[in-house]
């Protein structure tokens, strides 16, 4: 039997490596599947199989000639292939797939992950947000990566049809994966010459500032004054250059704050954690965060309506109120001088990701939802 056809539109490498695997290895059972990307090469390899690539040099941002360019190629692509079922997530990609809607007849599904213009202000708001009304109304299939984004859309009169992916997250967390470890943590302070009682406060994710790492850099800096067994270990790209805005703070600082790039072994850091933090200004759904819980970590994140499906206020962690850094500064205080609350919100926390976030059930819930569409 002929298998039906599958593109996803990705922005780069990551997305893949970070969202898409598990899915990507229970469809392709069933379809043939391809990527339109801007990773340089006619195939992209996963776990020893390769798969068709078309290169679309995509920026991240939107700049006129660039996007216009992508557009051409990936009009032309559709059309050679407009029997595929096209399925991208970030939202330059649903845009480009929403303009391509104009002139062809294709179907699509858009995945969404969060709001670009949230914190935005006057035109840039508009403008974004008209954006995001043409993807919801050229795209067939809308699916959110959360119930409280929905909810938020809603209520900002973006009233189409949206469907959760599962109870929410792209992926889930696969809970065998991530779990605490002695020995890591031992061989962690071992390397970077740390004496055994050290601690370390974890965030996962793109540096830069609407994830609120300049609030955390404040916050931290604060703890360490009264607390110098405890370091920020951050691991994300650097979109920010990151030593630059670290020389910011006080010269101890530098000494605390362990970086590292962006790695597929990210389980290995939540395994070495005391406390983990997202404090985003914005957020699709946050999988860092059920990842954190999954590892038994206590969360600390912001409350915004993005983090609101990933964790239970003072039951999995602690939420602070966004953007400040006092607020973020007591609740992380307050699971440091509460050792046993650490240990309580974590276990309580693994209970909140088995029970809403198996990655098996994301993976068969998308899985049938691609079943029912026609194409």
């Amino acid at each position: 039997m002929i298998k039906k056809k599958l593109t996803f539109l990705v922005i780069n490498k990551n997305v893949i490596d970070v969202f898409l695997l598990n899915h990507i290895k229970l469809l392709n059972k069933f379809y043939d599947i391809s990527f339109v990307s801007p990773i340089y090469s006619i195939n992209i390899k996963i776990d020893n199989n390769l798969y068709p690539n078309k290169f679309i040099k995509m920026n991240r941002g939107l700049n006129p000639f660039n996007f216009f360019s992508c557009f051409l190629i990936l009009l032309f692509h559709i059309k050679k292939n407009s029997n595929n079922l096209y399925i991208s997530i970030h939202p330059k990609n649903g845009i480009l797939l929403s303009i391509c809607k104009f002139f062809l007849k294709f179907k699509s599904l858009h995945i969404i992950t969060g709001q670009i213009w949230v914190n935005k202000k006057m035109l840039n708001k508009i403008i974004l947000k008209s954006l995001d009304h043409l993807i919801f109304k050229k795209i067939d299939f809308l699916l959110s990566d959360s119930l409280s984004q929905i909810s938020f859309l809603k209520k900002q009169k973006f009233f189409y049809n949206f469907e959760c992916l599962n109870n929410g997250s792209i992926c889930g967390v696969d809970t065998k994966k991530f779990k605490k470890s002695k020995l890591n943590k031992l061989s962690f302070q071992k390397k970077y010459n740390l004496s055994s009682n050290s601690k370390f406060i974890l965030y996962v994710g793109r540096v830069n500032i609407s994830k609120g790492i300049n609030l955390l850099l404040k916050a931290f800096d604060r703890i360490i004054q009264k607390n110098d067994n405890y370091y920020l270990v951050i691991v994300g790209s650097d979109e920010i250059n990151f030593n630059i805005l670290l020389n910011e703070y006080s010269p101890n600082l530098k000494f605390k704050v362990l970086k590292f790039d962006h790695c597929s072994n990210v389980s290995f850091y939540y395994s070495i954690a005391d406390i983990f933090c997202l404090p985003s200004y914005r957020e699709g759904f946050g999988l860092s965060v059920i990842e954190a819980s999954a590892s038994r970590l206590p969360v600390v994140v912001s409350d915004i309506y993005g983090l609101h499906d990933s964790m239970i206020d003072k039951v999995t962690g602690l939420k602070f109120k966004v953007g400040n850094y006092n607020s973020l500064f007591n609740k992380l205080n307050y699971l440091i001088r509460h050792p046993k609350k650490l240990e309580q919100f974590g276990n309580q926390g693994l209970d909140f990701v088995k029970k809403n976030y198996d990655c098996k059930d994301v993976t068969n819930f998308l899985l049938k939802y691609i079943n029912k569409i026609s194409f």
